[in-house]
């Protein structure tokens, strides 16, 4: 399981760090066209960072969604595990 954690991290990661990067480039494309510079296709290029944008966050609520899966899994796992055990006799 530590293994999946570690991958699901990992993926976390990538996809914030996609995120990050979109919405640090369309800030600068919408509140400081100064750092734009002379670019032709900057309505394209913008239309392209919303759609990363879009991605990035879905597949971000993707895998928050799988790791509270694999937690809820585990938590029943664990329940049943402990239903499963022979009760202790009394002394």
């Amino acid at each position: 399981m530590a293994e999946t954690s570690h991958l699901l991290n990992a993926a976390r990661s990538h996809y914030r760090a996609q995120r990050d990067k979109s919405l640090a480039t369309l800030d600068i494309y919408l509140n400081r066209p100064v750092g734009v510079g002379d670019h032709a296709n900057v309505v394209d290029e913008v239309i392209k960072l919303f759609s990363e944008l879009d991605n990035a966050e879905s597949i971000l609520e993707t895998i928050e969604s799988v790791i509270q899966g694999n937690q809820q899994q585990m938590t029943i796992d664990t329940q049943i595990a402990d239903l499963a055990k022979p009760e202790e006799p009394a002394q």
